[in-house]
């Protein structure tokens, strides 16, 4: 390799000792640059000579040559070359001062600044004026050609907007520092179901070629199998596989060079079904035939809100589980029908537009009766008897377990020849 210069190279080789018994009819020439992933050929053209100027070279970018033979039955192994970098005969300017701001009007200001204290070796050509809301991550520019001044007049300005300034100095190198360039659809959240893959490119332009960086919700993103960043010289692309709902959030692409950096953020929402209601599922108000159940929402609604939840039970043992509704728009639900004495579990599940949750489950209940029988009565005594019936007193039991008492008595008008039956009762209302 010789005459390397900021944007060229010249390559020379040999020819192969073993051309394979037929003639040499092309020589293909590739080029990677450092943050290239593949190999690149440097033309379509058949090279038949043993040099060539290989051009369109980037300033101080690293790269590697390699060279393949061909004949008519086929192309040989490459011959590789040692790593290059393009001249730099030039360099970036530096900053301006920061522009300071007056003459301000309803729709107009004056940015005035001061030029860089370097010119990079190549006189300044004038100054790209960038500018954007303060709710805006895009710059954009507002001069269409670099103003050759150190003052200018911002016009169409929105009253009561408040804006951002920064001001570029331009050589014959190019600006000073990174500038994203990315598509109109980043402008909003881009939405994506759980487990699907999306990408989020960012071209961007820069001389030299910057060092790229990536954050979400400004944090250093985590690279894993999942999660890949492939980068090259005018462009990074991310790529997240398999997507979960913790990568959402605010992805954030820093470009960084000597002269400068920018950055822009892409949101992203990972939506998916909900998890399950929140316990616990509480059940009050039991009855005879009929409960209250209640819960709380999922902590979760999978990106999107609850459209209602799906209420189903089951009788113990049987495993097999009984849609009881399926449209609950609340919390909590009222259940009827339920059969006295049977044992049942409930469990819900929180439903939205992506799905129906893992469900929440409850423990057992059986439904009775407010009432239960009442104790037992105080000691029997006789009182009186005589030949055709006896006479008896007790005390009233401690409770009547929530109802009025109703005594069971016992007439006995001739001595029962089985000692130790007793008669049928009964039954009998006994004032107290």
């Amino acid at each position: 390799m010789s005459n390397v210069t900021m944007s060229s190279v010249t390559l020379s080789w040999r020819p192969p000792k073993d051309d394979g018994g037929s003639r040499i009819v092309n020589y293909i020439i590739e080029k990677k640059g450092d943050l290239d992933m593949r190999w690149k050929p440097v033309t379509d053209d058949n090279i038949t000579n043993l040099t060539y100027e290989v051009k369109g070279l980037k300033v101080s970018k690293e790269y590697v040559f390699r060279i393949k033979a061909q004949n008519q039955f086929g192309i040989s192994e490459p011959l590789e070359g040692h790593e290059i970098t393009s001249i730099e005969q030039f360099d970036v300017p530096g900053s301006p001062s920061a522009p300071t701001i007056s003459k301000v009007t309803a729709d107009s200001a004056v940015l005035s600044w001061s030029p860089p204290s370097s010119d990079g070796g190549a006189r300044i050509i004038g100054y790209t004026i960038e500018m954007r809301t303060a709710t805006s991550p895009r710059w954009v520019k507002a001069t269409l050609t670099p103003t050759p001044d150190t003052d200018y007049r911002i016009t169409r300005l929105v009253k009561g907007s408040e804006y951002e300034f920064r001001v570029i100095a331009v050589n014959r190198v190019g600006p000073v520092a990174p500038k994203f360039d990315l598509d109109l659809k980043y402008m909003r959240p881009i939405t994506v179901r759980a487990g699907a893959t999306f990408n989020v490119d960012a071209s961007f332009t820069a001389t030299p070629v910057p060092t790229i960086t990536w954050e979400r919700d400004h944090h250093p993103l985590e690279k894993s199998y999942r999660v890949s960043v492939n980068t090259e010289e005018s462009g990074s692309m991310l790529t997240v596989r398999n997507a979960e709902r913790s990568d959402s959030g605010v992805y954030i692409i820093i470009a960084k060079n000597k002269a400068g950096e920018d950055k822009s953020k892409v949101e992203v929402k990972v939506v998916d079904r909900p998890g399950p209601p929140s316990g616990p599922l509480h059940v009050s108000g039991l009855g005879v035939s009929d409960a209250t159940l209640t819960w709380y929402p999922p902590a979760d609604d999978g990106g999107s809100p609850i459209s209602g939840y799906i209420l189903e039970s089951r009788e113990v043992p049987s495993r097999i589980w009984n849609k009881v509704s399926s449209f609950i728009g609340g919390t909590s639900y009222r259940v009827s029908s339920l059969k006295e004495g049977k044992e049942y579990q409930f469990r819900v599940r929180a439903e939205n537009k992506y799905g129906v949750s893992e469900p929440l489950e409850g423990g057992s209940v059986t439904p009775k009766s407010d009432f239960d029988v009442p104790a037992t009565p105080g000691p029997l005594m006789v009182k009186s008897m005589d030949a055709d019936h006896f006479e008896f007193s007790w005390t009233p039991p401690p409770s009547d377990r929530g109802a009025p008492l109703r005594a069971t008595s016992w007439k006995r008008e001739k001595p029962h020849r089985q000692v130790g039956r007793w008669p049928r009762p009964h039954p009998s209302k006994i004032p107290r």
